[in-house]
């Protein structure tokens, strides 16, 4: 007994060594702007310094810390496609946050610091992924592809490695609650962000409004489920105020993002966490009532939002709208859709060189058009997993993404608790959104967002973890 006292005494020495080492490191790199001549530069020091500050003892703050990083600053294509970002998230400062991060979890680990947990089947098809993406990096490079480009997509599909840390180092139930929160209230402020930068791309005599590109618009498709929750789930009126207030401005970054996937997979993800809710309570008449109560306000809802969005852009936002939904008319001539089955094609016919194992990463394929910027993917996750990591990284990929869905249908029908079904119904009906709009992106394997997927997985084998406790 005494020993483990000992033992668990040495852990939290070394733990608080370990931040207080990455703090005054932090402090010397922030101190070092002072000798700068820029303003901009001396103020985001010691910001930096005060969030460091703020971070640096509490996991629940450094993860969030992290994610809230890759929420306001945009990856490094839109920072320089676009003067309105003066900085980017850096790929590096990423690595060493969580390379940080998964030391502690380690030193922990390695001191009996966290309580022990039994491994999940999820645990072991994810870091099966995630051994298998290590041998896809040297697989790619002993077929010639450039080191520079192997290493991105390899470093961007370890950030699934992030799960394993907040998964095991006892993050507790209200904690989940209060960071998602967080979140969910940041994803408002970045669509803010997203209309000043429409804005600022946009002559306002234009008739159609300009597209812009950044992958941030995809943190609105968890944030609207869970806002919309509040409605779905016993609220306050002030909670339910606040979140139509959200909903509105979510709503309008989705809008302005002009991606079409996005604009169906909202409105659906919405529609499917009311119906699964309604499903916990049983349907009957009551709630068919709802529904067509539900509905109705969702139209007059997305049809108030695109009046204000219309009076603000001068008259051109109605005419942005008709401009995009008509291209369903006719697929078979939409352009992009045509760009993107091609490149497609050419990506299968290098994969079927080597059906198991695909081409390894780095690989690239001859774009169709300029307007397509990168050689390195394609418009499609499951196509460029199976392009790259050919039909066993494909299976294993398939598993990551799919028994959360599964495991989290089963949670959200035995909580009883209304909060935490709230929670687990928002992000299982977004992941379901997103699992669609991945068909025609890469937002599941090329995206710093992988991070936040990681914790969605995170935060269902938590609460699937602490439920089956409460039962037994």
């Amino acid at each position: 007994m005494g020993n483990a006292i000992s033992k668990h005494s040495l852990a939290s020495d070394i733990l608080s060594k370990v931040r207080w080492f990455f703090f005054v490191f932090s402090a010397l790199i922030f101190t070092a702007v002072f000798f700068t001549d820029s303003l901009h530069l001396i103020l985001a020091g010691l910001l930096g310094l005060a969030i460091v500050a703020w971070a640096a003892f509490s996991v629940e703050r450094f993860f969030l810390m992290v994610l809230l990083y890759i929420y306001f600053l945009p990856n490094y294509s839109a920072y320089e496609r676009y003067s309105f970002f003066p900085y980017y998230a850096r790929t590096d400062l990423l690595i060493m946050s969580l390379a940080f991060f998964a030391l502690i979890w380690w030193i922990g680990k390695l001191y009996d610091q966290w309580p022990p947990h039994k491994s999940s089947s999820f645990d072991l098809f994810l870091f099966g992924l995630l051994i298998w993406t290590c041998f896809m990096f040297l697989w790619g490079n002993a077929n010639g592809h450039s080191l520079k480009a192997s290493t991105t997509d390899a470093i961007l599909l370890s950030l699934f490695f992030a799960y394993f840390p907040i998964r095991f180092m006892n993050i507790t139930v209200p904690s989940l609650h209060r960071m998602w929160l967080i979140l969910s209230w940041a994803a408002v402020f970045v669509s803010i962000e997203y209309a000043f930068l429409t804005f600022s791309e946009e002559g306002i005599a234009d008739m159609i409004i300009r597209r812009v590109s950044t992958q941030q618009p995809h943190v609105a498709q968890l944030a609207l489920p869970y806002f919309f929750g509040f409605f779905f789930f016993p609220n306050s009126l002030r909670k339910r105020l606040l979140a139509f207030a959200a909903i509105l401005i979510l709503f309008s970054m989705v809008f302005l993002s002009q991606q079409r996937a996005l604009w169906v997979t909202s409105v659906f993800s919405i529609f499917l966490f009311w119906g699964i809710s309604q499903i916990r309570k049983g349907i009957g008449l009551q709630q068919i009532l709802r529904f067509a109560v539900f509905f109705f306000s969702a139209l007059l809802l997305i049809a108030l939002l695109l009046f204000l969005i219309d009076r603000f852009y001068a008259g051109n936002a109605l005419a942005t709208f008709l401009w995009r939904i008509s291209s369903f008319e006719n697929l078979a001539r939409d352009e992009s859709l045509i760009i993107r089955i091609t490149e497609i094609k050419r990506a299968l016919s290098q994969w079927s060189n080597n059906i198991f194992f695909g081409t390894g990463l780095g690989a690239t394929i001859e774009p169709i058009t300029l307007k397509h910027w990168s050689p390195y993917l394609v418009d499609n996750s499951y196509a460029y997993v199976l392009w790259k990591m050919g039909i066993i990284g494909l299976i294993l990929f398939s598993a990551v993404i799919m028994i959360p869905l599964y495991r989290g249908m089963r949670l959200f029908v035995r909580l009883k608790n209304a909060n935490n079904a709230h929670l687990i119904g928002a992000l299982l009906s977004g992941w379901i959104g997103l699992l669609i709009i991945a068909l025609t992106n890469t937002c599941l394997v090329r995206y710093f967002y992988i991070i936040l997927w990681a914790f969605l997985f995170a935060t269902i084998e938590i609460m699937n973890e602490k439920t089956l406790h409460e039962k037994s």
